[in-house]
């Protein structure tokens, strides 16, 4: 009798480990896909049209000798 309440506590209090350790990998993920990819929220955002590679406008930009700039590329549709 006492081993079947311990057996049962035993696993309530593993269920609820599991809860809390899924809980907490569900909150991780979400706030990795809500992540702006650690773009600061006063970031400016320039929005382009252009159609060059992104290794060509890497280039362009060592060229022209910036420097302290963090450059994200964020494609907005999925090319075909």
């Amino acid at each position: 009798m006492k081993r079947t309440i311990i057996l049962n506590f035993l696993i309530a209090v593993l269920l609820i480990f599991a809860g809390f350790a899924v809980s907490h990998n569900d909150m991780r993920n979400y706030h990795n896909l809500m992540d702006r990819g650690n773009i600061q929220e006063n970031a400016l955002i320039y929005p382009t049209k252009s159609h060059q590679s992104i290794p060509g406008v890497l280039r362009k930009f060592e060229k022209a000798n910036l420097k302290k700039y963090q450059i994200y590329f964020i494609q907005k549709k999925i090319l075909t």
